[in-house]
């Protein structure tokens, strides 16, 4: 494990109470800019509304992937590590998240297995933090 200096651990701090707020406001719309509870209960999306879908959760995807650049800049203050988990943000923003868009507004009823599973993964910073074990190894490894 790093060292980490007062600002690493201030930042990590942010970091994760970014992510929180995240979960705890994922029902603000940010198209009435408002709270809707449950609004896509049960992975209905009222027609028309396609467009407020996409856009709530793209936002919730760019904040979750933001705060995880953010503690992975803190945990390790590497520039190549950041850049590379910059590229797996572009990777989740490019392919994944649009595909999840698509499933989720054209195609609920026949992707629904799919898209349980881009949810998870795309909507959720996992795929972000799967980085954090390989970097540690890889630190652990250079230190050696």
């Amino acid at each position: 494990m790093p060292k980490l200096s007062p600002r690493q651990w201030l930042l990590l701090i942010l970091a994760i109470i970014g992510w929180a707020m995240v979960f705890v406001f994922q029902d603000f719309d940010f198209t009435h800019f408002k709270f809707i509870p449950d609004q896509y209960a049960q992975g209905h999306i009222a027609e028309g509304d396609g467009w407020r879908f996409a856009i709530n959760k793209g936002m919730r995807f760019l904040l979750n992937d933001l705060f995880s650049l953010l503690f992975i800049y803190a945990l390790f203050n590497n520039k190549g590590y950041s850049q590379l988990a910059l590229l797996v943000m572009a990777f989740g923003l490019l392919i994944l998240l649009p595909t999840y868009l698509i499933l989720a507004i054209y195609y609920q009823e026949e992707g629904f297995h799919l898209l349980m599973f881009l949810h998870r993964i795309t909507m959720n910073p996992w795929l972000m933090l799967l980085l954090v074990p390989a970097f540690l190894y890889q630190a652990n490894k250079k230190s050696e």
